[in-house]
């Protein structure tokens, strides 16, 4: 996933489906683990856009797990 450095900008959409129906079928978007233990990422439970929470240079990257 490419992500940006500009500060509050959406960065990317992740997607996920479940077959099951009703409630069983409900998906919550969270970041797991990598490396935003310093909070640099967020994510909206419920759309999958992913956030920069704070400005860093654009030849840094990093990985997150979703």
């Amino acid at each position: 996933m490419t992500l940006c450095g500009v500060e509050k900008n959406t960065c990317n959409k992740v997607f996920a489906r479940d077959a099951d129906a009703g409630m069983n079928g409900d998906l919550d978007y969270s970041i797991n683990s990598g490396k935003n233990k310093k909070g640099r990422f967020k994510i909206h439970p419920k759309t999958g856009q992913v956030y920069s929470n704070k400005a860093f240079p654009p030849s840094k990257t990093f990985e997150l797990m979703m």
